[in-house]
């Protein structure tokens, strides 16, 4: 276990027949705010492999970007969902109810809130939500 905001990189060249690639390892401490259904309420839990081949095709990139409603002038508006081709997992990327603000985050931010409410909640057979942001304004949910 990592203390908290500790963080470590290992990158690595991989020579394959003609090409040299780098591959690159992050290992990082995450502090969670994951909030996951209660069995029997709330959406029922939705497939593991349908909410990972939404996480799987996630941007995941550090740059910053402003996200919240419309008349925030975001950079992307939310609520904002993504549902996997089966139509069995649904991603929704939304601002705390009630609240007309944006967030300032990066798509990287939003992957480690979706993997962490597969983790913690969808392989337990339940559905969830977690927090993206330290101010808590911007939410992910898989359901």
């Amino acid at each position: 276990m990592l203390p908290e905001g500790s963080q470590f990189e290992l990158t690595e060249d991989v020579n394959s027949p003609g090409q040299l690639k780098r591959l690159s390892v992050s290992v990082f401490s995450y502090a969670s705010y994951t909030r996951c259904a209660e069995p029997g309420y709330g959406p029922q839990a939705p497939p593991v492999e349908a909410c990972d081949s939404i996480i799987d095709q996630m941007p995941a990139d550090k740059q910053k970007r402003i996200f919240g409603p419309p008349g925030t002038k975001p950079d992307f508006e939310v609520p904002q969902a993504y549902t996997d081709p089966t139509g069995g997992c649904e991603m929704v990327i939304r601002t705390v109810i009630g609240k007309e603000l944006a967030e300032m985050t990066s798509w990287y931010e939003i992957w480690a809130a979706a993997v962490s409410v597969r983790n913690e909640c969808v392989l337990q057979g339940r559905s969830g939500q977690a927090l993206v942001d330290a101010r808590q304004v911007l939410w992910a949910l898989l359901r």
